[in-house]
């Protein structure tokens, strides 16, 4: 038997472009084995002998966390300038939090969590793409094909050295 909490996923928004992805409770229960379809936006945390693991349905965010964790303040830096960042927090006071949805417009994301900090930058939320231009590709040239030239050429001899070697 595991122990198996169940959540039910809900979008907070933050600001304009930014969106928490928090979890609400449903309940609690133990399970003899867990389901391996979960509908949309539903979470599932299975707790077996002191490991956790998190199985998820569809959920719509942007970047999603390993597992869920409480969020005590969310950051998002208003102005840059070469190496200064002014920050503009808002507080979530320890909402549960297991992703988030942001626009492009923020370089980067502060989480303040009951288990430390963490940064998440934009090249975390999507991949970065490549500068590096393609090469077109060249068309194929036919080799000539050479015919082998043979290794060694009988000398014919002249008429005066065979007429000497005869007897």
């Amino acid at each position: 038997m595991v122990m198996v909490e169940e959540y039910k996923v809900e979008p907070k928004p933050i600001t304009g472009s930014l969106v928490a992805i928090t979890l609400i409770k449903k309940g609690e229960r133990e399970v003899e084995e867990v389901a391996e379809q979960l509908q949309d936006n539903e979470v599932i945390l299975v707790k077996d002998e002191g490991e956790i693991s998190v199985h998820a349905g569809k959920i719509d965010a942007d970047y999603v966390l390993p597992k869920p964790v409480l969020v005590n303040k969310i950051g998002v830096p208003s102005s840059v300038s070469d190496s200064v960042a002014s920050m503009l927090f808002f507080n979530l006071e320890g909402t549960l939090v297991y992703g988030i949805k942001v626009g492009a417009e923020f370089p980067f994301i502060y989480l303040e969590t009951t288990e430390g900090t963490k940064i998440i930058t934009m090249s975390e939320i999507r991949e970065p793409k490549s500068t590096r231009l393609e090469q077109p590709s060249k068309t194929e040239v036919k080799r000539v094909k050479r015919v082998k030239k043979s290794a060694s050429k009988r000398k014919s001899k002249s008429k005066s050295t065979r007429k000497s070697r005869r007897v």
